[in-house]
């Protein structure tokens, strides 16, 4: 897919891998929505330097443990864009939670945040995609659930570099025409180790 010229969002692209996805997008002409719940400040920034490279951005608010929110961040998103083509699911939480300690209200924290919100943001926007008769869905996920961390059983079952990342992301979005169910690991080789 050509992305010059053309909307994505990417969820938690205020910070970290989400943002270094937002700017390799950005790099390639991809106009970016970066999505952020409480790093206001951070969305600014990384908006700042979008922009810096010829494209536009601009950042919006959502809570995904919220499903009302997910549903106005697809409507605004698809609003402010005229379509979104490219949709990151890159957010998540990390709760940590010993076993003993482990409550149902973290465990949906996790699940609401982490597996919820990029189901009903493929659903909402995907819809209007498959309308529009082109867009691509990248949903990001961690080597936690092959080898999961101690005290973190929620993130695990809900879920390289950030710059490795982002290129693997680069690559689904505008070359990978044909690529279905498939599971790309990047680890740093954490998984060969």
């Amino acid at each position: 897919m050509e992305l010059r010229g053309r909307w994505g969002l990417v969820t938690g692209a205020g910070k970290r891998i989400g943002r270094s996805i937002a700017l390799a997008l950005a790099g390639r002409g991809l106009n970016v929505i970066v999505h952020y719940h409480a790093s206001a400040d951070a969305a600014a920034a990384t908006v700042r330097e979008i922009e810096a490279l010829g494209v536009r951005a601009l950042a919006l608010p959502a809570d995904l443990g919220r499903g009302d929110d997910v549903a106005r961040l697809a409507r605004e998103a698809e609003a402010h864009s005229g379509g979104v083509d490219v949709l990151v699911n890159n957010a998540s939480n990390y709760l940590r939670a010993p076993f003993d300690e482990l409550t149902e209200a973290i465990w949906d924290a996790s699940l609401d945040v982490n597996l919820k919100a990029p189901f009903l943001l493929a659903w909402h926007l995907g819809r209007a995609m498959r309308a529009r008769g082109r867009g691509r869905i990248v949903n990001l996920t961690d080597w936690a659930g092959e080898r999961p961390y101690a005290d973190y059983l929620p993130y695990c079952v809900s879920f390289g570099t950030p710059e490795d990342v982002a290129r693997c992301v680069r690559f689904l979005v505008e070359e990978a025409d044909f690529t279905t169910g498939a599971v790309y690991l990047v680890d740093g080789g954490r998984l060969i180790a």
